[in-house]
């Protein structure tokens, strides 16, 4: 009765470990996606728009950055 009591025991703990691990999968997948917006590859129809924009600030900031500098 005891032996049986143990394994039961035992099959519930390693239930629940096995839970605890498929949770923090889980997490981990949702941490992967972006907060904001979508995910925009090379083969987005937006891709070249967004790369002209992020160019463009890049340009913007790193002007700004040297207007600053110099007063």
């Amino acid at each position: 009765i005891q032996a049986e009591q143990i394994r039961r025991e035992r099959k519930r703990k390693q239930a629940a470990e096995v839970a605890a691990a498929a949770a923090v999968e889980v997490a981990q997948k949702e941490d992967e996606r972006p907060l904001v917006g979508n995910l925009i590859g090379e083969d987005h129809a937006n891709y070249v728009l967004m790369c002209n924009m992020l160019t463009g600030i890049r340009i913007a900031v790193r002007l700004q950055f040297l207007h600053v500098r110099r007063l």
